[in-house]
């Protein structure tokens, strides 16, 4: 499902046009975003949580020629772990 299908679904669900579901679907997106920006995690019960994880600096390989190494830096990477609620509707 893309952003354009969610979009989509949320205007039938909320019985709106679809210029207001994009707004709102923009909305929960710009919500989320910026509470991972400023507090580093955003929790919704049930559905699950986004976090934002840390990686430290370390060394890469190429591929093609892996005696050539290269340093990957320190990096902020965003997690996802599912709800218990997603986990059973997903799972059945």
């Amino acid at each position: 499902m893309n952003l354009r299908q969610i979009t989509e679904e949320v205007s039938n669900e909320l019985n709106c046009t679809k210029k207001d579901g994009k707004k709102a679907v923009d909305a929960v997106i710009k919500v989320i975003s910026e509470g991972l920006k400023e507090e580093g995690r955003c929790q919704l019960t049930g559905f699950g949580s986004f976090n934002v994880k840390t990686m430290k600096a370390r060394k890469g390989r190429n591929p093609r020629n892996p005696d050539e190494t290269y340093d990957i830096g320190k990096r902020e990477q965003v997690t996802f772990r599912a709800g218990k609620t997603l986990k059973n509707l997903v799972n059945k």
